[in-house]
């Protein structure tokens, strides 16, 4: 097993093919685990837990969509297809996750905003041609954690916190985003992805003495590194 033992964060766990397990970081307790298959796609299992203020969400197609739980939203295997926006707030988290047989998709005319005031956990990594995908600006926004193991596609991407600075985005496996203009968050440190990721782009712009290098020259972008 490996894993941080110091960490207080709660944890999913992923069964590697070889039987090994690993802890994966996690907003908040959702009851979920991750198996990871032969075949590199990721399958979710368990059984999520459903309290008095939660709110599950299937499939939405509308001009607008908004919902508000005070206590978790869960997106299980969604599809959710907006001409518009789409805005979900949660006082407690947000999670969303696809499956080995099923994408999650996501998809806005307009704006995206997941605001999970404890945390946004989302782990959706099987179809990278189903991106999370908006028109306009997708925003991650929570005090807590953002982990975000998926494929984002929009015009901007703001990962911050309740208070709009830079929030605290994670990857514990892979985060790729394709962005028209400009990409702002907060990354862990520890999150090797992310840092993969930045390096993917020019027009790098890097605070707290972080450095990243411009390897590919098709894509105009500035993302902002560090702690604000």
């Amino acid at each position: 097993m490996t894993g941080n033992p110091n960490s207080s964060e709660a944890s999913q766990v992923i069964l590697n093919p070889d039987g090994s397990l690993q802890l994966l970081p996690s907003a908040a307790p959702t009851g979920l685990s991750t198996i990871l298959l032969p075949t590199g796609q990721f399958e979710t299992t368990g059984r999520l837990s459903i309290r008095p203020g939660d709110i599950t969400i299937k499939s939405i197609a509308a001009s607008d969509a908004q919902a508000i739980a005070k206590g978790n939203i869960a997106l299980l295997v969604p599809n959710l297809q907006l001409q518009n926006s789409l805005n979900l707030r949660a006082d407690q988290t947000i999670t969303v996750r696809d499956i080995a047989s099923a994408p999650a998709t996501i998809m806005a005319g307009g704006n995206i905003l997941f605001q999970g005031g404890q945390g946004i956990d989302i782990l959706a990594l099987n179809y990278p041609q189903q991106p999370i995908e908006s028109r306009d600006i997708t925003v991650l926004r929570s005090n807590g954690n953002i982990l975000a193991d998926s494929f984002f596609k929009n015009s901007q991407l703001f990962a911050l916190n309740l208070n709009d600075a830079a929030g605290n985005l994670f990857s514990a496996i892979s985060f790729q985003v394709d962005s028209r203009q400009s990409v702002k968050f907060a990354p862990n440190p520890s999150s090797a992805s992310i840092q993969a990721t930045i390096k993917t782009y020019r027009n790098i712009l890097a605070f707290d003495g972080r450095t990243a290098d411009a390897i590919k020259t098709d894509v105009k972008m500035t993302i902002l590194v560090g702690y604000p």
